[in-house]
């Protein structure tokens, strides 16, 4: 999937959290920010392995796999980092994040 991604040029990075990355003895979610470029345009056609690519309920069906997806001067595609770097029931404590850069 990932190489997909990569090879069809349509998006720039991914943001990967989850609480595997915490000290939890038992992680049970991986979530997932795919980072579109700002020139995609979403209206064109495109194969199904790469609409797959922008459907949550598919990725989360297929993949178990909780999926955002944005835009990377979007502030949607910010909020969301912010919202991942957070952790839970840690007021203002942050943790680092893995990006994965693909173009």
């Amino acid at each position: 999937c990932m190489n997909e991604l990569v090879n069809a040029n349509v998006a720039k990075f991914v943001i990967i959290n989850g609480s595997f990355i915490t000290d939890i003895d038992e992680p049970n979610d991986i979530d997932v920010l795919l980072v579109l470029k700002d020139d995609l345009d979403l209206t064109e056609p495109f194969p199904p392995y790469i609409k797959n690519s922008f459907n949550g309920n598919y990725i989360k069906k297929y993949f178990q796999l909780d999926f955002k997806f944005g835009f990377e001067d979007d502030t949607s595609a910010q909020e969301i980092i912010s919202l991942f770097r957070k952790v839970k029931e840690q007021p203002g404590k942050e943790k680092g994040l893995l990006k994965i850069i693909l173009n």
